[in-house]
C-alpha cells in the first residue's frame, strides 16, 4: 500500500518535472506572438486616414440615387 502511494508521488512529481519546461516554453511563444500582433502606434492624422479609408471600403457605391429606377 505504501509502495504504490510511494510510485503515485514519483510519477507525479516527474510529470510535473516534464510539464514545467513545456508550460515555460509555450508562455515564451505566446508572449512573441502577442508582441508580434500589437498594434503599431500612429499619429491622430495616420488613424484618421485608416479610419475613414475602412469606412469607404464598407460603403456601398450606387451608380444612381435610386437602385430601383436603375432599369
Amino acid at each position: 500500500m505504501a509502495a504504490g502511494l510511494v510510485i503515485g508521488k514519483l510519477r507525479l512529481a516527474v510529470i510535473l518535472i516534464l510539464k514545467i519546461p513545456v508550460i515555460i516554453a509555450a508562455r515564451f511563444t505566446l508572449d512573441r506572438q502577442l508582441v508580434r500582433l500589437r498594434p503599431r502606434y500612429h499619429s491622430l492624422e495616420e488613424d484618421a486616414v485608416l479610419v475613414h479609408q475602412q469606412w469607404v471600403q464598407t460603403q456601398v457605391h450606387w451608380p444612381c440615387a435610386n437602385p430601383a429606377s436603375a432599369d
